[in-house]
C-alpha cells in the first residue's frame, strides 16, 4: 500500500521559527507536521494544509495536540516566502482559550467577492479585514503580509 502521509521535518523548522516570532501560546504545544502525499484539492481548488486539533482519545495515543498537514506537491513548487505564509496560516489556526485548553481558531473571514462587491462592508470582520488588506502596500517585497500569487 502507497504512503498517503510522510513526516515533515522541514516543516517543522519552519513552525518553530514562525512559533518563537508569532505563536509564543504555542511554545509548549506537541504539533506533528506531515505531508500528504497524493494530490489534495476540493472544488477544484488547491488545498494547502490543515490544521487538527487532536481529541483526548488521540492525545492518549500519540500525545499530540494538534497535526498540521501540508500539501506536498504545492510545497515543492512554493518558494521559501510563500512555505512560511501556508506554515502560519495553520498554525493560526492552533488557539489557546483563556482557561488554558488547546482550541482550533475558525478563519477570521468568511464570504464571497461577489457579496462584497455588491453591498459592500456589511459585516464587522469584513471590514477588519479590509482594513488589514489596506494597511499591506501591494508593492512591498517583506511586509508583514504581501501577495504571494495564486488564489488560495
Amino acid at each position: 500500500m502507497k504512503e498517503k502521509y510522510i513526516p515533515a521535518p522541514e516543516v517543522e523548522k519552519v513552525a518553530m521559527e514562525l512559533i518563537a516570532k508569532y505563536h509564543p501560546h504555542l511554545a509548549e504545544a506537541k504539533i506533528a507536521y506531515v505531508f500528504k502525499k497524493d494530490s489534495w484539492s476540493k472544488n477544484g481548488k488547491w488545498i494547502l494544509g490543515s490544521a487538527h486539533k487532536c481529541s483526548e482519545k488521540e492525545k492518549l495515543l500519540h500525545g499530540y495536540d494538534f497535526i498540521i498537514t501540508i500539501n506536498r506537491d504545492s510545497w515543492m513548487l512554493f518558494t521559501e516566502d510563500k512555505r512560511e505564509a501556508v506554515v502560519d496560516h495553520e498554525l493560526c489556526h492552533c488557539g489557546k482559550s483563556e482557561d488554558g485548553k488547546y482550541i482550533l481558531v475558525p478563519h477570521d473571514i468568511e464570504d464571497f467577492a461577489a457579496v462584497i462587491r455588491r453591498h459592500g462592508l456589511y459585516k464587522d470582520d469584513v471590514r477588519q479585514f479590509s482594513m488589514a488588506i489596506r494597511q499591506v502596500s501591494l508593492f512591498d517585497t517583506k511586509p508583514e503580509l504581501r501577495v504571494i500569487g495564486g488564489s488560495e
